[in-house]
């Protein structure tokens, strides 16, 4: 990728607010920043008005769709994800002014103000999934962009030909649409879940698929199926809404399918008690380094929201509910795969019995 040079020098222009006991941070004043202009040369000046009011070093990483995520953790420290790899970018911004501004710009509509007493903030921006982090969590307001769809991957037989996985796994995957069974799918951070759950749904046609998100990623295959977001934007509502109440209303929808976007809190207990009351077809997602650590997670959610259920009571629901689990993962080249794919055939006193029936072999 190119890249436009950063500048060899830094502006201190400051044009912005700090107080701490409003606990306001990062506001622009336009009119200071106008006064201090006046400073430096007309080229000068034109690049930081411009900067001020659009992206600046963002600009070509936002349109250039093959980045999959940017990473804004300073003024002069910003980095992208292409094709699995982490890169950091050669641009920065002119000055702190600017720098600022960025924030307001993309959190504008979604987060009231970054604060002292909010220093957090997530929502959706320009086709992205945003999360803003600020003092006194962070030393200063950071930021992560990360484009919802990102993977142009849409079908698994294009997994297949992206070498996502081998023609065995793709045929297996094909059977476990065909045949409606219930699959967990567990990888780390950005290995590529999401991606392969969209590729499953994509399959299904005729199918009414109720997804579930708290972050809004997957689109829906076919006009019969519909999506539930979990509001991310309390400011904004009355109600506490979690997940697990999204997991109740949507067994009240007629689902064909239910796809729970990532299971990470107590809603894991309701969306396993469905599948084990006879719902096929469903998919969830999961932070795990393996198979089996999946389900010991998957437990472990569980239990959160069912503490007076004994541990075999909870296994019995997982082995009677999930079918397969599959693991994905980014390897040390930034390449995602599907590394096993793993049916559960027993469950014994220490715990489950998985039959591999997909292993890819390690990259030489």
């Amino acid at each position: 990728m190119n890249h436009s040079k950063g500048v060899g020098f830094e502006i201190g222009l400051s044009g912005r607010s700090e107080d701490k006991n409003s606990g306001e941070y990062g506001k622009i004043d336009i009119k200071l920043f106008e006064s201090e202009l006046e400073k430096f040369s007309a080229g000068t000046q034109a690049r930081l008005r411009k900067e001020l009011n659009g992206l600046g070093p963002l600009e070509s990483l936002v349109q250039n769709t093959d980045i999959d995520e940017i990473l804004v953790h300073g003024q002069s420290a910003i980095s992208y994800e292409l094709s699995g790899k982490l890169y950091a970018s050669e641009d920065k911004f002119l000055s702190s002014s600017s720098y600022h501004r960025i924030f307001e710009t993309i959190t504008e509509g979604f987060f009231k103000s970054i604060s002292y007493e909010n220093p957090t903030g997530n929502g959706y921006w320009n086709g992205f999934r945003v999360h803003v982090i600020g003092p006194p969590i962070a030393k200063e307001i950071q930021l992560s962009l990360r484009r919802i769809g990102g993977q142009k991957i849409k079908s698994l037989r294009e997994l297949a030909d992206r070498d996502f996985i081998s023609e065995q796994g793709l045929n297996l995957l094909y059977q476990a649409i065909e045949k409606k069974l219930n699959i967990l799918i567990c990888g780390a951070t950005s290995s590529g879940k999401t991606t392969l759950i969209q590729c499953l749904i994509n399959e299904c046609k005729v199918d009414r698929l109720l997804i579930l998100e708290d972050s809004e990623e997957l689109m829906c295959p076919n006009p019969l199926s519909t999506a539930l977001i979990c509001p991310t934007r309390k400011e904004q509502y009355s109600v506490n809404f979690t997940m697990k109440d999204l997991v109740k209303e949507s067994l009240r929808m007629r689902p064909d399918r239910i796809v729970l976007g990532e299971a990470r809190s107590d809603e894991a207990k309701d969306f396993v008690q469905a599948l084990s009351t006879g719902h096929k077809g469903c998919i969830s997602s999961i932070h795990a380094s393996s198979c089996k650590d999946a389900l010991t997670r998957l437990e472990c959610l569980v239990s959160q929201g069912a503490s007076q259920w004994s541990p075999n009571v909870i296994r019995q629901l997982i082995s009677v509910g999930v079918n397969w689990v599959i693991h994905v993962e980014k390897n040390k080249f930034g390449k995602r795969e599907v590394t096993t794919i793993s049916e559960i055939t027993s469950l014994e006193q220490n715990g489950f019995l998985l039959h591999d029936l997909y292993k890819l072999s390690s990259p030489k």
